[in-house]
């Protein structure tokens, strides 16, 4: 029994240490796309002494909030600026560039906060990257858009309320391993089919992942052993992989989901 104890621990520990690894191929692969992405926006830019016309904005603490855009036409490709007036854009304000038709939007290094609703809506969004300075990301600030991939900054704790609700085409999200929260119904009707939660994660709200990966079973590896799940959170059809005695594993039976141990998440 001990040996047998022992080998499911090493089974277990390998898994968990494959899907890190898998996480951070995932994530060079992404970073390196979003810097290809934010160079072929740059040629786009304004000049700064165009923005003050461009945007609508208020001065906030150390720099300046983003509130709107007045222009009429951005392309496919939208670069938010570093600076307006020689002022540190520093937040994207609630529903300041909602229902706008751009497919990319490059985001500065300054940027701190992402108010709710900041890119509801916009229904042509494919690929936004999220820069490390980041720490908070709205309620709903990127429901109903197109996002494909998504890498969340370590600085971001908590995913909040619908962020990524109803973002059909989102397929591919890396959590950071800072992430505590999971909000309600954050990720339901995504396609995601895949995807790692952090030990770091201590709770999954009510319908998180709910109608995710329509036709499809959405498998999700629970790194940690104290991560509590809200009921329902997950799909009914959801396999969850996760180690033995941890709570993930008792709820699942709760709730009548398949559990199995972390060492199989390795070959799906």
């Amino acid at each position: 029994l001990v040996n047998a104890a022992a080998g499911t621990q090493k089974l277990n520990a390998d898994a968990q240490q494959q899907a890190i690894e898998q996480l951070a191929v995932e994530k060079a692969a992404m970073d390196a796309r979003i810097e290809e992405a934010i160079r072929a926006s740059a040629q786009n830019a304004p000049d700064e002494d165009d923005l003050a016309k461009l945007f609508t904005y208020r001065d906030v603490p150390g720099g300046v909030e983003i509130q709107g855009f007045n222009g009429f036409e951005t392309g496919d490709e939208f670069v938010v600026p570093e600076k307006i007036n020689g002022k540190s854009v520093l937040i994207i304000g609630e529903g300041a560039f909602e229902k706008m038709k751009f497919k990319k939007v490059a985001l500065p290094k300054s940027i701190l906060y992402i108010e709710r609703r900041a890119f509801w809506g916009c229904e042509n969004l494919e690929s936004i990257n999220l820069p490390d300075s980041l720490r908070t990301l709205g309620k709903s600030s990127f429901s109903f858009t197109k996002l494909k991939n998504i890498v969340i900054p370590w600085k971001i704790k908590a995913i909040e309320e619908e962020v990524f609700y109803y973002c059909d085409q989102l397929k591919t999200v890396i959590l950071s391993e800072d992430t505590e929260t999971i909000g309600y119904r954050a990720f339901e009707n995504t396609s995601v089919e895949k995807i790692v939660i952090p030990q770091s994660v201590k709770i999954v709200k009510t319908n998180a992942f709910c109608r995710c990966a329509v036709d499809r079973v959405l498998h999700i590896c629970f790194l940690g052993k104290e991560t509590e799940l809200e009921c329902p959170s997950l799909p009914s059809d959801a396999v969850i992989y996760c180690d033995a005695g941890s709570k993930v594993q008792y709820q699942a039976r709760m709730m009548d989901i398949t559990a199995r141990p972390l060492s199989e998440f390795k070959d799906i």
